[in-house]
């Protein structure tokens, strides 16, 4: 016969919390209509609240918030909560989904288990792609998921009849297609789904008594969370960042991170190929997979008189959820954590040597980059004010005559445990410059 641990794996999707132990969420309304924002003005700011356990009735509250605001567009639920009913929080999905409401996470706020499931429904309506994905989790604001229980009054050794095994067991079942129906099966021609099933997969692998948290930069880019750098005020899925400084390292980091979040994949950097190529004013970074067609994957270009690069040719199936994460986490190497994040990235790097693979001898450094009318400069500056200088020059179109400190040497870009490096190796030996973005 079952005993109680059963129940509690059978009932896995019933309720996250139980409901004797909690009241319901506090939702508020927090700004009127002048607090909105406009479809070229995303200003994050909340629209409604809801603070609190998540608990039945909860929904129909936002619900009645929203038909006396009237008609409206672009508008956020901020969401601070430990948890609650798993059906509850399905419900509310529903209606997040359903009237383009985003969802965002504030910097210190905490969205666990029930919230966020919740939180993942979060929508906005553009003219153009209709209703998509808008879920925005501050870097210093906390997001979890784990697999939902259900309690039982019985004690530790009990045996459960058949009938309640069966009905714990259906529910379950009838959370999880509810869950699919809501979030994961798009309910118009070319709507996304809301949750994949990578996503849904870790959840269940996620027992009750842990957390699945989102945490870090490849976590939040494969599951397309966008997410809001300190003192950050605006938040648009297409707009660009300003870099500091573009260099080869920096542009590769960001395809090979669309490349893999779109394939659902955390971090696959070790399968992509990576090249250089001249332009007439600037850099091209390519970013392929092995066994891509010819120009497939993505190109990204650097002009050399400015510091803003453009995501140029994709030749891939690259929409608006992937476009989104190159405003704020694209750039940076998947395991960064979120709650490092501080801006655009910086100019620091670290640079290092490279024998048989192996890094050794690194040492901060500081990038600057220097443009000529045949050639870019890349000049690295220690803590002590000596430097080394890479050279690229313009007009090899085949881009193997590259100079360090004057001296020819080959070059690759790779990835390493500690994201992609740029290598430069002279001579024909094992030894080589390298240098990374700075993870550690």
């Amino acid at each position: 016969m079952l005993r109680v641990v059963g129940f509690l794996l059978c009932g896995l999707l019933a309720t996250a919390l139980p409901d004797r132990a909690i009241l319901a969420a506090t939702i508020t309304v927090e700004s009127d209509h002048a607090a909105g924002w406009s479809e070229t003005n995303h200003r994050l700011r909340c629209n409604y609240r809801l603070s609190g356990p998540i608990q039945p009735g909860d929904t129909a509250a936002l619900a009645r918030l929203d038909d006396d605001w009237g008609e409206h567009s672009h508008l956020v639920l901020c969401l601070d909560s430990p948890g609650g009913s798993f059906a509850e929080a399905i419900r509310l999905a529903a209606v997040l989904r359903d009237r383009a409401l985003g969802t965002w996470i504030e910097p210190g706020a905490t969205c666990l288990s029930a919230c966020a499931v919740a939180f993942m429904a979060g929508t906005e309506n553009y003219p153009e792609l209709g209703d998509i994905p808008w879920r925005v989790l501050s870097s210093t604001g906390r997001l979890g998921f784990h697999a939902p229980a259900l309690e039982v009054d019985l004690a530790p050794d009990a045996d459960l009849p058949a009938k309640v095994v069966a009905s714990a067991y259906a529910t379950a079942v009838a959370g999880l297609a509810e869950l699919a129906r809501t979030l994961m099966v798009p309910d118009q021609i070319g709507r996304p789904a809301h949750v994949d099933a990578t996503l849904l997969a870790a959840i269940l692998d996620t027992p009750p008594d842990e957390m699945l948290w989102i945490d870090t930069v490849g976590e939040a880019g494969m599951w397309d969370i966008l997410v809001a750098l300190p003192g950050q005020t605006q938040l648009h899925r297409t707009m660009n960042i300003v870099f500091a400084p573009p260099d080869p390292v920096l542009a590769a980091t960001i395809c090979a991170n669309h490349l893999a979040w779109r394939a659902k994949v955390w971090d696959s950097a070790e399968t992509y190929q990576v090249g250089l190529e001249p332009t007439g004013d600037g850099l091209t970074i390519a970013v392929g997979t092995i066994g891509m067609g010819a120009g497939a994957g993505c190109r990204l270009a650097v002009s050399r008189d400015a510091t803003i690069p453009s995501l140029g040719q994709t030749t891939g199936d690259f929409g608006e959820a992937v476009a989104a994460q190159f405003a704020a986490v694209s750039p940076y190497p998947p395991a960064f954590p979120l709650a490092r994040l501080t801006g655009a990235p910086s100019f620091r790097r670290v640079c290092y040597r490279e024998v048989g693979g192996t890094e050794i001898t690194s040492r901060p450094c500081r990038l600057t980059m220097q443009y000529g009318s045949d050639r870019i400069d890349h000049v690295f500056t220690y803590d002590d004010g000596s430097a080394r200088v890479l050279t690229m020059l313009l007009d090899h179109s085949d881009w193997t005559q590259l100079l360090v400190d004057g001296e020819r040497a080959q070059h690759h870009i790779r990835a390493t445990p500690r994201g992609y490096a740029f290598c430069l190796g002279g001579g024909g030996g094992d030894s080589a410059f390298c240098y990374r973005l700075p993870l550690d």
